[in-house]
């Protein structure tokens, strides 16, 4: 069975003894020109249809990928609201620790700055993109070295962190 390759390959040929012929087409060389032709429409067609099956199953893919995007971001809000559940109940309990064989579970201070009027930010502690932002790696910088910012202020949290 040849390929499509093949085929045009053999297409070639077949115009190349034409053109040896002095592009004259004796009854041989029709004949082959037409088995070859039709040989190309029978390959072409199920070339289609292999097109056909894999652009078919690019859209199960893309569904299947929706699907999955829907899920991880559900299961994304469950591990949030787990979290914020077993960090209040440490804090209810005063439980800093937990540890078990195989998990530690604790409790961790960090920092963050919380913009409370970004419009009082200096204007050299605001990032410029494509929209302004505080920034606020700079603004905490500068507020742990002493500095006062109107509109910010550094905030301390607790975060739940599972090893």
């Amino acid at each position: 069975m040849t390929n499509i390759f093949e085929i045009k390959k053999e297409y070639i040929d077949l115009m190349n003894e034409v053109i040896n012929n002095e592009g004259e087409f004796t009854p041989e060389l029709l004949e082959k020109l037409e088995i070859n032709e039709k040989d190309l429409k029978d390959k072409a067609i199920n070339y289609a249809y292999v097109i056909k099956n894999i652009e078919y199953e690019n859209e199960i893919i893309d569904i299947e990928n929706n699907r999955l995007k829907e899920l991880k971001a559900r299961n994304n809000i469950k591990i949030t609201n787990l979290k914020k559940t077993v960090k209040k109940s440490m804090e209810i309990y005063n439980i800093d620790k937990i540890d078990s064989p195989i998990l530690k579970l604790s409790l961790r201070k960090s920092e963050s700055v919380n913009i409370t009027d970004e419009s009082k930010i200096p204007h050299n502690l605001i990032k410029t993109t494509i929209s302004t932002l505080p920034d606020k790696n700079a603004i905490k910088a500068a507020l742990k070295s002493g500095s006062t910012i109107n509109g910010a202020e550094i905030v301390t949290n607790i975060n739940l962190q599972i090893k």
